[in-house]
């Protein structure tokens, strides 16, 4: 079976805003990010979210890595901390799909 590759397609396309009512000094974006806890991670939308974990590379850059079902696909995305302070958190995706066949 020859592998299909698909140019002219969006896999996916989301997004989300809420309005916290907390003073802007007592948000901290990175902290959050890089210690949220996998059951944390995994109520923002079960059962698609499998699991989520941090760690740094050799530089010592912030890493975050996340398992999820997208579809019928499954996606992990591993991202590296371009920036990160109390206020902002820009990260580059690397991401991985894999096909589930079902």
């Amino acid at each position: 079976m020859a592998d299909i590759i698909i140019t002219d397609e969006q896999l996916s396309s989301s997004a989300y805003t809420d309005t916290i009512n907390v003073p802007i000094e007592k948000v901290d974006v990175a902290e959050w990010l890089f210690s949220l806890p996998v059951a944390g991670y995994q109520r923002c939308c079960p059962p698609d979210h499998i699991s989520a974990g941090t760690t740094t590379i050799d530089n010592g850059k912030g890493r975050s890595i996340n398992a999820e079902m997208i579809g019928q696909t499954l996606r992990v995305q591993h991202y590296v901390a371009s920036e990160k302070n109390w206020r902002i958190c820009g990260e580059q995706r690397i991401p991985r799909c894999l096909s589930s066949g079902r």
